[in-house]
């Protein structure tokens, strides 16, 4: 069956199409009514060598300390934490390639939710990177320090969950009445080919209609002869 065909078939089912297609547009509105908006924040930090000269950084350089401090902020052990305290654990942290810049980007349910949980995570940078170095044996003269780049603002709305979730329905609904218009054509034409064939193999009636002869006995006297019934 081609589209083409099938769009005929919709249109020629319309009593059936048409109202699966408004119960699901109602089905739609009532789950976008019911969605929460997502709110998302971000702000970034860069990590700065420490004033103290003709030192060795740790890790290699501060390009490698950045990517350790990024997997340190992403660990498990942080991520609960971070929300045993009410933040959101629904973040992400991401380096500069280039740069010793981390990116940190929050989604929450509520955007002062947002911006404080990314707040808290550059919070929690500093205080990884100096216990690492501390660890390390590093004086704080020649521990890196951890610099906010730019500030968690106001967060802005998030629609990625919603607009999925309301294209996953629309195409729910139309598949439904597709469906639903393509098996009542399906029960039609199976009804119209069973009378089909009703009707090729049911007997005709004879027509004219023929006379039933019948002997008549014979009383002896010669008057034996036929009688004709109908």
């Amino acid at each position: 069956m081609d589209l083409w065909t099938a769009a005929k078939i919709l249109v020629r089912r319309w009593y059936v199409t048409l109202p699966v297609l408004l119960l699901g547009i109602a089905a739609t509105m009532a789950t976008d009514a019911r969605l929460d908006p997502t709110y998302q924040a971000s702000g970034s930090v860069v990590l700065v060598p420490p004033a103290v000269s003709n030192v060795s950084l740790p890790y290699g350089g501060i390009r490698n300390t950045t990517e350790v401090l990024e997997r340190r902020l992403l660990s498990t052990s942080v991520v609960v934490s971070l929300q045993a305290q009410g933040f959101s654990p629904r973040y992400t942290v991401e380096n500069e390639r280039d740069y010793p810049i981390l990116n940190v980007v929050a989604e929450a349910d509520t955007p002062a939710l947002a911006a404080a949980t990314v707040s808290q995570i550059f919070n929690e940078g500093t205080q990884q990177l100096a216990r690492l170095q501390e660890d390390l044996g590093y004086p704080p003269d020649e521990r890196i320090a951890v610099n906010v780049l730019v500030a968690p603002e106001g967060a802005a709305t998030l629609n990625r969950a919603r607009t999925r979730a309301l294209f996953a329905l629309g195409i729910l609904t139309i598949a439904a009445a597709a469906i639903a218009a393509l098996i009542v054509e399906s029960v039609a034409r199976r009804a119209w080919r069973s009378r089909e064939y009703d009707l090729e193999v049911a007997p005709s009636p004879e027509w004219p209609p023929q006379r039933h002869v019948e002997p008549r006995p014979d009383d002896g006297r010669g008057t034996g002869g036929t009688s004709a019934a109908t």
